[in-house]
């Protein structure tokens, strides 16, 4: 193997240990809306690779604690 060759393949695993995706912390925050639980008001911490991810995880979370209800949810990085 030439130096040429491994420098490129370090490199390349290099590169490929920084592109990994790292969880984050999000604090998710709700306020239910309607229902028997209409004003309930709480936040979930989620660890998750994306905003995106902490969002969904949240709307999985509320749908299997509360059921189909109105509500407001906002998820920030911590």
């Amino acid at each position: 193997m030439s130096i040429r060759t491994t420098c490129a393949a370090s490199l390349l695993v290099l590169l490929g240990a920084t592109s990994v995706a790292h969880a984050a912390s999000y604090s998710c925050a709700y306020q239910i809306g309607s229902g028997e639980q209409a004003g309930t008001s709480d936040a979930y911490v989620i660890e998750a690779e994306s905003g995106v991810d902490a969002t969904n995880q949240a709307l999985s979370r509320l749908n299997a604690e509360y059921g189909p209800v109105a509500f407001s949810l906002q998820c920030t990085a911590l």
